[in-house]
């Protein structure tokens, strides 16, 4: 029997993760602010979110958005974190590692 028999993605698995960004999103005061993200040319500032939950309101934030999302982290050890735990509610997020140019010449 081959391995990908063993594993599959079930129905539960997949939509728990987006019914729970998606019911976020629908809440009030997110949702303002959602609607505010497209239309606004002044950055929108989402207040009082802690570390912890920051990896989901981007994950919120990023389902709701038709276009590509970048997420800036101050330090490295910040996007490893915010990326192992962003996984979990956007499994295809893409994770673009510092780029380490000082032992190469002429790259650019």
């Amino acid at each position: 029997m081959k391995l990908r028999h063993f594993r599959r993605k079930f129905a539960v698995e997949k939509s728990i993760s987006s019914e729970l960004l998606e019911r976020a999103a629908q809440t009030a005061p997110i949702a303002r602010k959602l609607e505010q993200v497209g239309t606004q040319r002044a950055p929108v500032k989402f207040s009082h979110i802690i570390a912890p939950g920051q990896a989901f309101l981007a994950a919120v934030i990023a389902r709701r958005m038709p276009k590509t999302v970048w997420i800036v982290c101050p330090s490295v050890r910040k996007q490893d974190s915010l990326y192992e735990t962003i996984l979990n509610w956007l499994p295809a997020t893409q994770f673009l590692p510092e780029a380490e140019f000082a032992a190469v010449e002429n790259v650019l």
